[in-house]
């Protein structure tokens, strides 16, 4: 999960920003955690400060506090959003209208121009869901490799992915995936079936990506 954080400074019916331009807000896809560094320059206290969306989001987009924040007179206070990136080409862009809101209901407009960007890191996310029958779904992530290690453009732009479940025994079952892939969030499914398309056992199963030099094995249960 990728953190960022955002800072602003409000007031009384009007938004400050340390930056004239509309702030870009970089987002991995799958899960990021964005908190929202609130400077409250009244001399009154803001509760239950919330957050809403102006309109709706695109289908690829969601958007929501965790918890509601009082941020005290002349203090500081971190309202923290959770936004999942789904299936978009990355470089997307998107204007984000938000409403910021407390209990006296005071509001405030903030816009921001939000960019889905590779991710910065291999990950290997748990497989969902877990225990699991028939189907489950397990994604992974790919970053944008360093070119200047590349010998090629096009080498740059691909890396070599592996994804294997085994059994407890170590013995391979199933290849789930065995190609070059391009940087960003991947998913794939898996049936609870081996490589002759014969449904197995209950029981635990390891799945293991091997992409570049990132080696990560994780545990899932299937339960017929």
């Amino acid at each position: 999960m990728k953190r960022i954080s955002w800072s602003m400074a409000l007031m009384l019916g009007l938004t400050l920003s340390a930056q004239a331009a509309m702030p870009v807000l970089e987002l991995e896809p799958g899960a990021n955690e964005v908190t929202l560094m609130i400077e409250n320059q009244r001399s009154t206290a803001l509760r239950c400060m919330d957050m809403e969306t102006m309109g709706a989001l695109p289908g690829w987009l969601h958007l929501a506090a965790i918890a509601p924040v009082d941020v005290p007179a002349k203090g500081e206070g971190r309202l923290v959003l959770s936004a999942e990136v789904g299936d978009v080409a990355l470089g997307t862009l998107y204007e984000l209208a938000l409403v910021l809101r407390d209990e006296a209901n005071h509001s405030w407009h903030v816009n921001a121009l939000l960019k889905v960007v590779a991710p910065k890191a291999y990950a290997l996310s748990p497989n969902y869901p877990n225990p699991f029958n028939p189907v489950t779904t397990i994604a992974y992530s790919i970053p944008e490799p360093d070119s200047r290690l590349s010998r090629t453009v096009s080498e740059a732009a691909v890396v070599k992915c592996r994804l294997f479940v085994y059994n407890l025994l170590g013995q391979r079952v199933k290849i789930l995936v065995d190609e070059v892939k391009a940087p960003g969030r991947h998913k794939v499914q898996w049936d609870g079936t081996n490589e002759d398309g014969r449904r197995i056992a209950n029981g635990i199963y390891f799945y293991r990506l091997m992409a570049g030099d990132f080696v990560r094995t994780r545990k899932m249960l299937l339960l017929r």
